[in-house]
């Protein structure tokens, strides 16, 4: 393996310049090194986890705006409040639930606009005519029920979500 030899030649390296005081066991530094690769991620699913906060942070200032709490010093308790509740073990446990939610961020959002067009906008339902704060609120809690059974559903068989596997083949890059 390339990044055997790579390791391999560092450690060589380290060996002389640093001298014979330098001692390493090749055999477990790459143990260690071929154990922990899966714990590493590209910087396209780094990026994509920032872009997923970032949407998760604009899905909830949503929220706040079509709930009519939109005040800043509400909002600034409101997320001072879930983030204290997410820091007990009770709480923390039951948000897992949405893990698989923010594992397919992209996608979610993506599938979010294009529901949420259909239901409210003239060229779908044109349901904005007729739907208050109330009944918009019931319909994001009905959306956000249904991302959650079909994020879970696809996660069991996936490590990313599908516009995820797109984003994560178009900005893989490879060094030869």
């Amino acid at each position: 393996m390339k990044n055997d030899e790579s390791i391999k030649a560092l450690i060589s390296d380290a060996k002389s310049s640093i001298g014979e005081s330098f001692t390493v066991d090749e055999e477990i530094a790459l143990k260690e090194y071929h154990a922990d690769e899966s714990a590493r991620s590209s910087l396209a699913i780094k990026v994509l986890s920032i872009l997923g906060g970032f949407l998760a942070a604009q899905a909830f200032m949503g929220f706040l705006f079509s709930a009519g709490l939109y005040n800043s010093s509400i909002g600034l308790l409101l997320v001072s409040g879930f983030i204290l509740l997410f820091q007990k073990p009770g709480f923390h446990n039951a948000l897992h639930v949405f893990s698989p939610l923010g594992r397919m961020s992209m996608s979610n959002y993506i599938i979010q606009s294009i529901l949420g067009s259909l239901i409210y906008y003239g060229y779908g339902l044109g349901m904005y005519q007729f739907a208050g704060s109330t009944y918009a609120v019931l319909t994001g809690i009905g959306l956000i029920t249904l991302q959650i059974l079909f994020s879970r559903w696809w996660m069991k068989n996936h490590k990313q979500g599908p516009l995820e596997s797109i984003w994560h083949k178009l900005t893989w890059v490879t060094m030869k």
